[in-house]
């Protein structure tokens, strides 16, 4: 199970040196890159609009309104060099029109350039990628061919840098209800193609809607319908590809050709005659508009640092390995819509790929650190529910830990200290969720500790994972039996095979950790279930 940090609320998208440098000296080497960073929800939903001045709202060292430009100098009316001169909050964008022009490809391939260099000087790999979306209330169909240009863009990119998951939202801005499967097939599909080419996995997401200032579930935020949305994408890719396989020794072809011949060059994905972008049309359709270039293109000419031709693209690679479509499981959405994450999980099965950790209150949409919006010792987050999911499923695929407003809380000063607290929060998460296969992992087990825990761990896992005895450094145990198990003293460890696993099942793990390991005792594991497959577990009287 893979581990990726989101840096949003860390680093500055301008200037991402110094948060870079924090993550990578907290030991946070992949990063989960929200390309919301650089084109925000407010930035989309103005796109095209006249610029208005209005109140900047900084998310820690990112700007987030996207149509802040100053008026010019009252004193000299109409005197336009002055209002040229006024500094604008946002300089990566153009004077002239920053709405217009911050969530094209183009600029935002400007933006993020930097950002790139810095994570290759440091060691930092992007392993994970996510779209901009629209603020869920927004009714903003017009925008949904720029989405697929920035989706098509980050495909590209994906491929570049090597990133192997990209998260892309459904369509759904006054998306007729009924319709919302016909235009996301449609759409998802078209990205299907550069997908493959590109050996990158496209992640639908669960969605919240808002109904007059409420929201509620969305598009894909029941478990049964995002795995038949999965199911039907990847058996419709399926078909084209043995379409493909097919047709191409009839048209005398190459074995490395993608596309039969009426496909069209790596420029432009769109037929001549141009098709609607919202129709209800088969795989083949294509979009009604020239594809932007990738993110990791310039529109001249790609920048030397990246390393790439932007004349041509790679051919197809297959795809045997993974599927194109899979799905990434928002936390934060599920909290805000009062979902069954446990549920949610168990119907997605081997089709979940990523899981985003954030914590969220019940009233607005947040991202923070997990465990930190909680109320009378309580959290706000069904973990609980998660962790069983997970568990259930076997879970093998990545963690995303998002704690942007969390981060951007905090003084650029404390920050560093608030990051290797965030990597042992998704390090629980992961020994949590793992904790059966780390007892598979031994050839056989021994508990040490002679207490409630051991009670708990025979309870729900002794018939399947039967440990040959338990040790307890009180001598007036020794000998006597807990559970059916003998108890003896910790000297008898260190008779044991080096394949054997010692799990202490106590609270006291460091001090017990630090004896064993002066006893030269090696494979030494904690136990400590806190979401355990019952809740009813009968307490021992203390000696």
């Amino acid at each position: 199970m893979n581990i990726f940090y989101s840096p949003t609320g860390i680093v500055d998208s301008r200037h991402p040196a110094q948060g870079l440098t924090d993550m990578s000296h907290a030991g946070l080497k992949h990063i989960a890159l929200d390309l919301a960073m650089y084109c925000s929800g407010h930035d989309l939903e103005n796109y095209g609009k006249p610029m208005q001045p209005c109140r900047p709202v900084p998310r820690g060292n990112n700007p987030q309104c996207g149509d802040c430009r100053p008026k010019a100098d009252k004193g000299t009316p109409g005197n336009d060099t002055a209002a040229k001169k006024t500094a604008n909050p946002n300089p990566y964008s153009d004077a002239s029109d920053r709405v217009s022009s911050i969530c094209t490809p183009e600029a935002m391939l400007k933006n993020l350039r930097p950002f790139l260099e810095q994570c290759r000087s440091l060691g930092l790999s992007v392993q994970f990628l996510r779209v901009p979306r629209l603020p869920w209330d927004s009714k903003r169909r017009d925008l949904n061919p720029l989405l697929e240009q920035i989706a098509h863009s980050a495909v590209r990119l994906c491929g570049k840098i090597d990133c192997r998951y990209l998260a892309v939202s459904p369509l759904f801005a006054s998306i007729e209800k009924g319709t919302e499967w016909q235009i996301n097939r449609a759409y998802y599909l078209r990205l299907a193609k550069a997908a493959r080419r590109y050996r990158v996995t496209l992640l639908l997401e669960n969605q919240c809607r808002s109904h007059n200032g409420h929201l509620l579930r969305g598009i894909c935020s029941d478990g049964a319908e995002a795995a038949a949305w999965i199911d039907m994408l990847n058996a419709e890719v399926a078909r084209q590809d043995n379409l493909l396989h097919a047709e191409i020794p009839a048209q005398g072809h190459s074995s490395h050709a993608e596309a039969p011949a009426q496909d069209h060059s790596s420029h432009a994905e769109a037929p001549a005659q141009g098709h609607s972008s919202h129709a209800e049309a088969p795989a083949q359709d294509h979009s009604s508009y020239a594809e932007a270039p990738a993110l990791g293109h310039s529109s001249h000419a790609e920048a030397p640092a990246l390393g790439h031709s932007s004349h041509a693209e790679p051919p197809a690679q297959p795809r045997s390995d993974s599927p194109v479509f899979a799905f990434c499981l928002d936390t934060g959405i599920c909290t805000l819509c009062g979902q069954d994450m446990q549920a949610f999980a168990a119907a997605l099965g081997r089709r979940l790929q990523a899981v985003i950790l954030r914590d969220c209150g019940r009233q607005q949409e947040s991202s923070l650190l997990p465990f930190t919006s909680a109320f009378q010792g309580q959290p706000g987050t069904d973990w609980l529910s998660l962790i069983r999911g997970l568990r259930s499923m076997d879970f093998g695929g990545s963690l995303v830990l998002d704690f942007a407003d969390t981060a951007a809380a905090f003084s650029p000063l404390l920050r560093p200290q608030l990051l290797p607290l965030a990597k042992s929060a998704a390090e629980y998460f992961k020994w949590q969720i793992e904790l059966e296969s780390l007892l598979k992992k031994y050839e056989s087990i021994v508990l040490f500790g002679a207490g409630n825990m051991c009670r708990n761990y025979m309870k729900c896992y002794g018939s399947q994972y039967p440990p040959l005895f338990t040790c307890d450094n009180n001598p007036a145990v020794w000998g006597t039996t807990i559970c059916g198990l003998e108890i003896k003293p910790p000297e008898a460890l260190k008779e044991l095979p080096d394949s054997y696993g010692i799990f202490i099942c106590n609270i006291y793990y460091r001090e017990i950790e630090t004896q064993l390991r002066k006893m030269g005792i090696k494979n030494i594991e904690f136990f400590n279930d806190e979401y355990m497959p019952s809740f009813h577990f009968d307490r021992l009287e203390m000696y």
